[in-house]
């Protein structure tokens, strides 16, 4: 490879490492997607079960503690996708950003 080759080869490098960032980035939102419809699936199933239970059983300290743990694990059901769709996506943002002004960069070679 001579000096000329250089800056090509940097600017499809990062060119490269940012459309597989974008490929990760993809990836994730479609994981998003799927795990926000299983926690909105379990979340459903759990408040249809507490709806349920307060039709059919007497409102003991037991049946009302059950209660309140479908609840929770309806709302922690929806954790991942949450974490996903507030947070986990702007870091990748940032890298794509970053790749993507690193291969529009000027690389100058000299020699000494």
């Amino acid at each position: 490879m001579s000096s000329k080759d250089l800056p090509v080869a940097l600017r499809n490098s990062f060119r490269f490492r940012a459309s597989q960032s974008r490929l990760r980035l993809r990836e994730m939102f479609r994981i998003g997607r799927w795990s926000l419809a299983i926690g909105l699936s379990v979340l459903g199933l759990c408040t249809l079960i507490i709806h349920l239970l307060e039709l059919s059983v007497t409102q003991s300290t037991f049946a009302q503690t059950f209660e309140q743990g479908l609840f929770i694990v309806g709302w922690v059901a929806l954790w991942r996708p949450l974490e996903i769709f507030l947070y986990d996506w702007w870091p990748l943002m940032r890298r794509i950003h970053l790749l993507e002004r690193l291969s529009d960069a000027t690389v100058e070679i000299r020699s000494n």
